[in-house]
């Protein structure tokens, strides 16, 4: 299997530890990114500031003050790999270590690109032994009305540790908001966060899956429609979600599980 050079992303947005935080979040907005790698005067990567890490800002300072500076949120948790290691390995430290991956080269550690789970996905989902999705997904989803508040939105993620929640419309699924899709309020200023709907923000129509897809239908669902996260349904009942990182963790796994459908 090809190394990770092959797979990553090589023109990669990226900032200084001194660059505005409304800026950073302009960038994720423009480029449509959820991680910035922030480095240093000679491109060495020190670390990232991801939308995650600004939601938790805009929960702790209710909003996004001007008086916090990126070096304040930055996250220094991220794994810095030769550009050779195999994509299979790569996974693995993705998903063991639970941190994002940036490339560096060997000699000067100088920043070469990037590799998301997505990129993962293209080559496993071509690659790999398909099998069930089993219990690569995560039950009991967190929902909110569609009606709900932005601030409502961004308290419930930071509480339970999501990075989406499912809107309901008259109590069945209809859309969904990720941290990405409210990081172009956040960086509106003058904007309060509970007289904003989530309407405003849905993403609609929700794609789903019905419940015992495979793990390489999913893929696909995921890589056509250029989403990270897949609501999983029995009818019209919600029964969980799958993301792209849970997908990779079962490209890896060697258990197979049948599903009852």
């Amino acid at each position: 299997m090809t190394s990770i050079t092959g797979i990553m992303t090589r023109n990669v947005v990226a900032a200084r530890s001194n660059t505005p935080l409304a800026e950073i979040i302009s960038l994720m907005v423009k480029f449509n990114v959820g991680t910035i790698p922030i480095l240093d005067s000679n491109n060495i990567p020190v670390g990232f500031v991801t939308d995650g890490d600004i939601i938790r800002e805009a929960v702790l300072g209710k909003g996004i003050s001007p008086l916090v500076n990126t070096e304040d949120i930055i996250s220094a948790s991220f794994i810095a790999m030769n550009p050779e290691t195999s994509v299979k390995d790569a996974a693995r430290e993705m998903i063991s270590r639970r941190a994002r991956i940036l490339v560096t080269n060997n000699k000067s550690g100088v920043l070469e690109g990037i590799v998301t789970t997505t990129d993962f996905l293209r080559v496993f989902s071509n690659t790999l032994v398909d099998k069930p999705l089993t219990e690569f997904y995560t039950p009991n989803v967190k929902t909110l009305d569609m009606h709900a508040s932005v601030s409502d939105a961004i308290e419930l993620m930071y509480t339970k540790k999501l990075g989406s929640v499912i809107l309901t419309t008259d109590g069945m699924p209809s859309a969904i908001v990720t941290e990405r899709s409210l990081l172009g309020i956040l960086g509106q200023k003058n904007r309060k966060l509970d007289s904003i709907t989530l309407e405003e923000l849905a993403t609609r129509p929700l794609i789903t899956a019905p419940f015992g897809v495979t793990v390489k239908e999913a893929a696909s669902i995921m890589l056509e429609r250029g989403i990270k996260r897949l609501p999983l349904m029995k009818g019209e009942k919600l029964t969980g979600i799958t993301t792209a990182l849970d997908l990779v963790n079962a490209f890896l796994s060697k258990v197979e599980i049948r599903v009852t459908r």
